[in-house]
């Protein structure tokens, strides 16, 4: 019984230095626009809730390809960074970023069987 201890707790401790994968809702939230950005719907799609995937489906099905050609054309993606958080109750947070283009957005984040996730975006 004593082997199986010490053969669990070595397990344990080997797998517990793996990289932690918990997301902070901040994080999601710029993963999300920074995919809506580069129109990585597919990635952005990975990180919202059903609501969330209607703001891409919207995106997506009136992209045109002038705005393709022009995102294309773009040395550097567009990059977020946030800056605000609010707690709205403990399972929905706001996160306000702003991107390098000069927009702003407001995202929510919210806890779906712990994991977070882009339920709405307004910009």
């Amino acid at each position: 019984m004593k082997k199986f201890a010490v053969i669990m707790l070595g397990l344990m401790l080997a797998t517990g230095c793996e990289e932690n994968t918990v997301q902070l809702p901040e994080d999601v939230a710029i993963a999300f626009v920074e995919a809506y950005y580069r129109y990585d719907f597919r990635q952005a799609e990975q990180l919202a809730t059903a609501e969330g995937r209607r703001i891409l489906v919207f995106r997506a099905s009136n992209t045109t390809q002038e705005e393709l050609d022009a995102f294309n054309a773009q040395e550097e993606s567009v990059k977020a960074e946030n800056t605000g958080v609010t707690l709205i109750n403990d399972s929905t947070t706001s996160v306000r970023l702003h991107m390098s283009n000069g927009d702003d957005c407001r995202v929510t984040v919210v806890d779906c069987n712990g994991q977070w996730l882009v339920k709405a975006i307004s910009f």
